[in-house]
């Protein structure tokens, strides 16, 4: 029952908690980058596609390709699509032998994904 409850205390405290410190980061970091600067982009390992307007919007992905299953994660405030994949690319393994690809987009106005 101890074990439990510490399992518990790490996926329902631990987790989020490491989220938000990853997503405050970012915010950090990004601020003194511009926010639609693409090599920024391709080098933390994410994509992009730009919109007929020219916008930016940023992604990034976590598993095979050719996945079976396909899960999009949509982050919160503060945070990018980048912390997830983070979390995920530690699971790379798993995600194969499981067929998931997981897509983490970064919403508009936050991250490199340019604003409305």
């Amino acid at each position: 029952r101890g074990e439990m409850v510490s399992c518990a205390k790490l996926f329902f405290v631990g987790i989020p908690l490491l989220s938000i410190f990853i997503g405050i980061l970012d915010r950090v970091v990004l601020q003194v980058e511009q926010p639609t600067d693409v090599a920024s982009i391709k080098r933390e390992g994410g994509e992009y596609i730009t919109l007929k307007d020219g916008r930016i919007f940023e992604y990034f992905t976590s598993g095979p390709k050719d996945a079976k299953n396909t899960i999009v994660l949509i982050h919160g405030f503060v945070l990018t699509g980048r912390g997830f994949k983070i979390l995920l690319d530690s699971q790379e393994k798993a995600l194969k032998e499981k067929s998931i690809r997981y897509i983490c987009p970064t919403l508009p106005g936050f991250g490199r994904s340019s604003a409305h």
